[in-house]
């Protein structure tokens, strides 16, 4: 009552362990605990006396209560601390905060989110893109940083981030591979003619080239 709760817890405990039938007194020193923010321990208790068989189903259900409310303070106060140290530039405590805080509440995923920014600044890289690849996977589809971790994903690792699939290319042309060289007489075609600038006008001459390679001139 004089609010001396650490005092009252220490008594309210060494009543229970003279006589342990009296889980009432487990909850009281609980209670006091929690009151002087001595949350691990009331933690402890709260649990403690929630498994107790003779504490009740309706006190146990308050202790259970209480755990959840003490839990979910200790993870504010971890991201508050977190905060802080990312902005005081000590990026390696905050990535650890972070992390420390989602693992108390896991449903808290933008906290891995915290957690890989702040060590991809630092250059923890592997860790980074761990972390980005484990919120992506457990974030809802329309969450607030998921466009972010993939852009931040992407320059860890282009192939991991899904990419727009690439437009058909035409296809390349055909290069045609010359045919042997066809016979005159095979081919229907005429011969090429080379005419020779330095004959005669009256005697102009034509070079023609057959399959046998022979030279043919002719008036």
């Amino acid at each position: 009552q004089a609010g001396n709760f650490p005092r009252a817890a220490q008594l309210y405990l060494e009543a229970w362990a003279h006589d342990p039938s009296r889980p009432e007194y487990l909850w009281a020193a609980a209670r006091a605990e929690h009151l002087a923010g001595l949350f691990d321990k009331a933690l402890q208790h709260y649990e403690q006396f929630a498994a107790t068989p003779t504490a009740g189903p309706e006190k146990a259900a308050k202790a259970r209560a209480h755990v959840v409310d003490i839990r979910r303070l200790q993870m504010d106060a971890k991201v508050l601390e977190a905060d802080q140290a990312r902005t005081s530039g000590n990026l390696r405590l905050a990535a650890q905060l972070y992390l420390e805080a989602w693992q108390d509440q896991p449903a808290r995923v933008d906290l891995l989110f915290k957690a890989a920014s702040a060590e991809l600044a630092v250059g923890d890289n592997a860790k980074a893109e761990a972390h980005l690849r484990q919120y992506l996977q457990l974030a809802p589809a329309d969450a607030r940083d998921r466009a972010a971790a993939l852009a931040r994903l992407d320059t860890l690792s282009p192939a991991a981030a899904p990419q727009p699939a690439a437009p058909r290319s035409a296809p390349e042309p055909a290069v045609a591979t010359p045919e042997p060289a066809e016979t005159a007489a095979g081919s229907g075609q005429t011969p090429p003619v080379v005419l020779i600038a330095d004959a005669p006008p009256a005697r102009t001459a034509v070079c023609s080239v057959t399959s046998g390679g022979a030279a043919l001139l002719a008036a």
